[in-house]
């Protein structure tokens, strides 16, 4: 897998795509005609070679009013499952309450899409400064690194603090050391931050 990195893109080349890379570029095709999006947490690492499984994807949306989640339900609901036991106003009062919907192909339990609307201003700043991804002929928008970096060392078990390992490593001669140092200061893993990722 090759990696180019620019300032608000990274294209991956002659990456072999696993059934999780597929489910999620299929969903995220789907999505980008209805709504902004940014793939968050730890599907990051694994879209840059973590080798590790997950069975749900954290997907963060814009702010949407009913009547254009009806119409992405519309199109998705023939080949896609809500995990939720909710009709589409119950999985709409759930996201306007800042609850995470599951959604998953058709008769499939895993993988599945976690679901939810921003809710605060860090949510707010990741989707507003989301990286753009070309894989192939493939887009997808992901969380900037510095402050996914920062986020899994908060999050701190040992999976997020080798995905946070993991993406520092792969990216270490691109990051924002400033921008990394405010968030690792944010969410106050500052001692994390040195102790744990590699230094430059």
């Amino acid at each position: 897998m090759e990696i180019e990195y620019s300032k608000d893109s990274i294209i991956l080349k002659n990456k072999s795509l696993s059934d999780v890379d597929k489910f999620v570029l299929e969903f995220v095709d789907i999505i980008k005609n209805h709504f902004r999006y940014v793939i968050v947490s730890g599907y990051v690492a694994i879209l840059f070679g973590r080798s590790r499984g997950t069975e749900d994807i954290d997907i963060l949306i814009e702010k949407i009013t009913k009547s254009e989640f009806f119409n992405f339900v519309s199109e998705i609901e023939d080949r896609y499952d809500f995990l939720n036991p909710e009709d589409k106003e119950g999985l709409y009062e759930m996201l306007s309450e800042n609850l995470g919907i599951r959604i998953s192909k058709k008769n499939e339990i895993i993988p599945n899409i976690e679901f939810k609307i921003i809710k605060n201003e860090v949510e707010k700043y990741v989707l507003d400064n989301r990286l753009k991804v070309e894989l192939d002929k493939n887009l997808l928008y992901i969380s900037p690194i510095e402050i996914q970096i920062a986020y899994k060392l908060y999050l701190g078990s040992e999976k997020d603090i080798i995905d946070a390992i993991h993406l520092n490593k792969i990216f270490h001669n691109y990051i924002k050391q400033e921008e990394l140092e405010y968030w690792a200061k944010y969410f106050k893993v500052e001692g994390k931050l040195k102790n744990c990722l590699v230094k430059r």
